[in-house]
């Protein structure tokens, strides 16, 4: 993900104009009109000419199946991004995604339409499967759950978005490592993810930290952020972190809710996700024909399981209950009463709760594993809302598609994101300088998607299976009994998966 070099270039410009300004002004009433038509040519010769700018689709109509189900409370749902409001809000992110939708369809000559669908991630799969099964040509793209969705990109109900003419894969407001990623061949693509597809940001996990909490123990509220830039924020130095930050503050000798804590979450499984995908223990590699087979069974696992045992079992610095809701555990966090606070995204910045809380706000990524580690990685909620193109479309329709959804991700780049992404997320949902500083690593770091979308596919090796039901939730501590369990079933259930995925392409 490369947002980040679009906004330097911004930067760059504004830092520049002002020098471009006094130039002028330097020369006073001497410059001339011949200058300054010189200028204007210049400026018309070398703007960039728009690619679409001939298309005509004579106001054909452009159906998206949008999804509205929230997936976490914290969280909301992203069709307000997609979608967009009926007429101006005041609001900027919102807005921006309104006037984005007007230009598309007006450079284009499209007119969008929109059916909303309220369906939990667990009721995904079977509705679209049997929308798809229908072979009803009504809509040219879906927008719903990676979780629900994945699995059925095994089954030719989806085009290979590859073959779509004017897609361009390669420029900045494509995902492109996160769609090789989730493909289970990296030539064969099905699910979109792109700036379009904002839910994909707005699912990217990261750990808020309560700063004011930070400098009452260490004295410096930024030190954290000195350790995350020197690549040192690892699960040793969390779990560190967490010990040193554990008071009994009603002094009844035992943990419980109302003591302090260095980190409190609402449940195991799924508060464990992101540091399972940052701590990247090398889950697939591919063969030469682009199919992934697995390789996690090596050290790096072993120290994983070994530091999410001291994280959730050994350490006191902890309070992770499946019975506590995730409003409590906000609330404990901006309270002041935890260090840390898990299961919490980017899009959880626009959270109420947290936004008007009182201490010091700080966000940062989630730890690599060790040191050894070459940088930071982010996980995407499996529940993120990616997009695919059904194959109830006609194949001749992918073409036009194609441009649709080129565009629109095009605009959201330039138009949407420098709105949610700098004014929204770095500067008004944040305290500093440095948390923008965080974000960006979080936003530009997204990988490992594979093991999100495909664990409960092959048997849940990856992620839930090993690590938390075979281990954690049963406070046990053994790798190698819980992947030996697990690995037969596992590749047999990959390899068939391939096999089946190869007949449908033949």
């Amino acid at each position: 993900m490369r947002h980040s070099r679009f906004l330097i270039c911004l930067l760059a410009v504004l830092m520049i104009t002002p020098t471009l300004m006094a130039c002028s002004d330097s020369g006073g009433s001497e410059t001339t009109a011949d200058t300054a038509s010189a200028v204007d040519t210049t400026v018309e010769e070398t703007e960039e000419v728009d690619p679409f700018a001939d298309f005509d689709y004579e106001g054909r109509d452009f159906r998206i199946w949008t999804s509205i189900n929230a997936a976490a409370v914290s969280l909301g749902n992203s069709n307000y991004m997609i979608q967009g409001p009926d007429e101006l809000t005041g609001d900027a992110a919102p807005d921006a995604a309104y006037e984005r939708n007007l230009k598309v369809q007006e450079l284009l000559n499209v007119n969008f339409q929109y059916e909303q669908l309220d369906n939990k991630y667990d009721q995904v799969k079977e509705t679209v499967r049997k929308f798809v099964m229908a072979g009803d040509n009504v809509y040219e793209l879906i927008i719903n759950d990676m979780y629900g969705t994945a699995s059925l990109t095994l089954e030719n109900m989806f085009y290979n978005v590859l073959d779509g003419e004017y897609f361009d894969f390669s420029q900045p407001w494509w995902y492109e490592d996160f769609m090789s990623d989730v493909a289970i061949n990296s030539n064969y693509q099905f699910m979109l993810g792109g700036d379009y597809f904002l839910d994909i940001l707005r699912c990217s996990h990261c750990l808020f930290y309560n700063k004011s909490l930070y400098e009452n123990i260490y004295g410096d509220s930024d030190a954290l952020y000195d350790i995350v830039l020197a690549g040192d924020w690892t699960l040793a130095k969390m779990n560190e972190i967490m010990e040193e930050s554990y008071m009994d503050l009603n002094g009844n000798g035992e943990r419980d809710i109302d003591d302090q804590f260095g980190y409190v979450s609402f449940e195991i499984w799924g508060s464990m996700i992101p540091f399972l995908i940052s701590s990247d223990p090398n889950y697939i590699d591919r063969d030469d024909r682009g199919y992934p087979y697995i390789t996690m069974n090596n050290e790096q696992s072993i120290l994983l399981l070994d530091e999410l045992y001291d994280l959730y079992v050994e350490g006191q610095g902890s309070w992770v209950a499946n019975g506590l809701t995730e409003e409590l555990a906000v609330t404990t966090f901006t309270s002041g009463r935890s260090m840390f606070v898990g299961y919490q995204r980017l899009g959880s910045l626009e959270n109420t709760t947290v936004r008007e809380m009182e201490d010091g706000l700080g966000v940062v990524p989630y730890p690599k594993l060790s040191d050894k580690q070459e940088w930071y990685i982010t996980s995407t909620h499996d529940t993120c809302e990616i997009g695919l193109i059904p194959m109830t479309i006609v194949p001749d329709d992918l073409d036009y598609i194609s441009a649709v959804v080129e565009v629109l991700c095009r605009e959201t780049y330039k138009s949407v994101l420098p709105v949610y992404y700098e004014s929204s997320l770095k500067m008004k949902y944040t305290r500093d300088d440095t948390s923008a500083q965080m974000i960006d690593i979080v936003h530009d770091n997204i990988g490992n998607s594979f093991a999100m979308a495909y664990n409960p596919s092959v048997n849940e090796i990856f992620l839930s299976g090993t690590f938390c039901t075979d281990n954690i939730a049963a406070n046990k501590k053994d790798f190698a009994s819980a992947y030996t369990r697990r690995e037969k079933a596992a590749i047999q259930k990959l390899e068939k998966i391939i096999e089946d995925f190869e007949s449908k392409q033949n």
